[in-house]
């Protein structure tokens, strides 16, 4: 499926164009907390207000709105939640991959990504359609950083690769376009129901913030582990987690990301708890997944 958003905004998302009351209103902050953030994120310290557009790569796009929901929803000061993601690129990099999909045999979701023709861009999640307005999770391709007691923290994400997934999503609905049988749209129906399947997590303590920042583990990304160094376990009896820990806080990165995406493309983003009750941040122990 192909993206369905303006042109001349998708333009700007993948040249990283944007304005500085874009990002905040995408972000829903207030523009100087754009700037701590690029000031951290993009490496251009004390930018201060500017009447010009960014020129953003994909990784600060993407690490805005992971830092600032980290700061909105886990209470991380600005500047310790940039530097969490600052230190952690290769979280940008696993949501790249399936926030702007590009059908490729080659996996290059680094900075070289913003040269991409924003044409060849396809949308089978159908995560940026008009109509897919709230802001629901997708258990096959979220991502989740975890803030344990304020400073501890862990990255989850499915342990299933999300973006083989969108690819096989994305030849089938090829497929069934070209030629509709039914042993294709019964293919088709279970790569569908898949995605809102609970996924089995990969989990990964990645460092700690503290006073000076964030203190990434030396060793973090070279494996996922199912436990934190410290006897914490990430699964098993949720008593032996709550007697261990006091707060777990977990934001989807992943929706914070592609909620940020939809506003800067013009597309509605709409919280489906908004009519129910305020959201309100919860910092009750919780069993981890």
């Amino acid at each position: 499926m192909s993206m369905s958003a303006d042109p001349v905004l998708l333009v700007a998302w993948h040249t990283g164009a944007l304005m500085e009351g874009d990002l905040a209103s995408a972000l829903m902050c207030d523009a100087n907390d754009i700037r701590v953030l690029l000031d951290v994120l993009d490496g251009e310290a004390g930018r201060g207000a500017s009447p010009l557009p960014f020129s953003l790569p994909p990784r600060a796009r993407v690490g805005a709105a992971i830092s600032y929901a980290l700061h909105d929803r886990a209470g991380l000061s600005l500047a310790s939640a940039a530097d969490v993601v600052a230190k952690s690129m290769k979280i940008c990099d696993s949501i790249l991959a399936t926030l702007d999909f590009f059908p490729s045999a080659k996996r290059l979701f680094t900075e070289r990504a913003g040269k991409r023709d924003w044409r060849d861009e396809r949308d089978p999640l159908v995560l940026f359609a008009p109509h897919a307005s709230e802001e629901l999770p997708v258990p096959a391709i979220d991502e989740y950083i975890d803030v344990i007691d304020g400073r501890r923290i862990v990255w989850r994400k499915p342990r299933r690769d999300a973006y083989e997934l969108a690819c096989e999503l994305h030849r089938l609905s090829d497929a069934t376009m070209r030629q509709n049988t039914p042993e294709l749209q019964q293919e088709l129906l279970a790569i569908l129901g898949r995605l809102r399947e609970p996924a089995d997590h990969t989990a990964e303590w990645i460092g700690i913030v503290d006073d000076r920042g964030f203190r990434p583990r030396p060793d973090r990304f070279a494996d996922f582990t199912p436990f934190l160094r410290r006897g914490v376990e990430l699964s098993g009896d949720a008593s032996r987690f709550t007697e261990a820990c006091r707060t777990r806080i977990s934001v989807n990165v992943s929706l914070a990301a592609r909620s940020m995406k939809r506003r800067l493309l013009g597309l509605p983003v709409n919280d489906p708890l908004e009519l129910s009750a305020p959201r309100q941040r919860s910092e009750e122990p919780m069993p981890c997944t």
